[in-house]
């Protein structure tokens, strides 16, 4: 490990997330977002600025672009990747207005109706973000949206097409307000590098050129390609894994590495600030993680330089997440089962070992082409998904009795009593 990867590791460490031991604790922060995100005051003003939005779903759309735009950005010392959860220190009267505003929105009955299994633990098509970039999904979303018809009821059920058109409109809502702090982002990583004295000059000037680019265009190298990701999943409103990084990531590696513009030893650094990242989001009590090695669509194994250098940055960065995995099969070389096992005598809890050729048969009997099944994930702690493709997680099946309860009535009308309804 570097001398700098362990720099970063001090100052993540200090930061508010690794630090909280118990976040279900009414602290200075509330947890009503997902369970794995504080919401601050600027979500709770847009959140009472919107009261007169369409749905719910948009009038949330609103305040998290609101905490999106109070966002400020927050670049460390030693850092090279950035883009964290903002967590803003409060006066006297915001934290008074915070906590009125917090009590307020907890006993919301539209929020508490509405709020239901949880909407991450799900896997991202982080290749299509590197293919395209924001402005490639904005532009997806416009040719979408354009293709709707909401006057005609004999080609689309009005109810689902507006259910549709609300969806992109949160999209587009939220879209906006990550690809502002994204400039802010490089504006501030300008302005520091005015004052700073080199080589950190040098490797600011050259974060506000990356962060001027991605994530809202597609990556061009593989600092760009890890910038794209990071910033993306820090500024989501839960978790969501890395997916397959030595799969996505390897093609930018090697024609960095082939055109003599990176190097190994400077990749690894890169690798482990990316891992370091994880822990800055993800509470003691969860989980966040990234698959390495198994094999492809057409049966080949899946290791090269990524797979051995993702497992590296477990060793160097001995935190709980990102929880690394590695596929493993018959085809799976003796070189990385034995580098995986030294790590783990080490005392490091990861890499986790999963039986790569189970799991892609087990997921083809339930219908997952050989394409999909063979690029899983476990998407928080253990359960397995499709990447980019299913939604789902361990805590979807919640029944909502105070919502079912509302319905009930709604449907058998006024007059109904307890005992009828019983």
């Amino acid at each position: 490990m570097t001398w700098r990867t362990q720099k970063i590791r001090e100052e993540y460490l200090k930061m508010p997330v690794p630090q909280e031991d118990n976040p279900y604790l009414d602290k200075k922060y509330k947890h009503f977002c997902t369970g794995d995100r504080w919401i601050t005051l600027g979500f709770l003003e847009g959140w009472l600025a919107h009261e007169d939005a369409p749905t719910t779903r948009r009038r949330r759309s609103y305040a998290e672009a609101a905490e999106l735009y109070a966002a400020q950005p927050i670049i460390t010392e030693h850092e090279l990747l950035t883009g964290h959860l903002y967590l803003p220190e409060y006066t006297p009267e915001e934290q008074k207005r915070y906590d009125q505003l917090c009590e307020m929105f907890r006993m919301s009955s539209v929020t508490l109706l509405e709020r239901g299994p949880r909407i991450d633990h799900l896997s991202l098509d982080l290749e299509k973000l590197l293919r395209i970039g924001i402005s490639g999904i904005v532009a997806e979303i416009h040719a979408r949206m354009a293709e709707l018809n909401l006057q005609d009821r004999n080609v689309y059920p009005e109810f689902e097409v507006m259910k549709q058109y609300d969806f992109y409109e949160c999209c587009l809502l939220e879209l906006e307000a990550l690809k502002d702090l994204q400039k802010r982002y490089a504006q501030k990583a300008r302005e520091m590098a005015e004052t700073a004295p080199e080589p950190r000059k040098a490797e600011l000037s050259q974060m506000a050129e990356i962060l001027e680019w991605v994530p809202e265009h597609p990556a061009r190298n593989f600092r760009e390609a890890l910038q794209s990701v990071q910033f993306f999943l820090g500024t989501l409103f839960g978790l969501y894994p890395l997916n397959r990084p030595d799969r996505y990531l390897y093609p930018y590696y090697a024609e960095d590495v082939r055109a003599g513009v990176l190097t190994r030893d400077e990749a690894q650094e890169l690798i482990d600030n990316f891992c370091l990242h994880v822990s800055t989001r993800v509470f003691s009590r969860a989980a966040c993680g990234f698959i390495v090695g198994g094999q492809d669509a057409q049966g080949n194994l899946v290791e090269n330089e990524l797979t051995y250098m993702f497992l590296t940055a477990l060793e160097h960065i001995r935190m709980p997440d990102p929880n690394g995995a590695l596929a493993v099969n018959d085809q799976t070389s003796d070189d990385i089962l034995h580098y995986s096992v030294e790590i783990l005598s080490k005392g490091i809890t990861h890499p986790a070992f999963y039986n790569d050729s189970a799991i892609v048969e087990s997921l083809m009997r339930y219908g997952c082409s050989r394409e999909d099944a063979v690029n899983y994930i476990h998407t928080t702690c253990a359960e397995i998904s499709v990447v980019g493709k299913t939604k789902s997680h361990t805590g979807p099946f919640m029944v909502a009795l105070p919502k079912t309860l509302k319905e009930t009535v709604r449907a058998c009308g006024k007059e109904t009593t307890f005992a009828q309804l019983q």
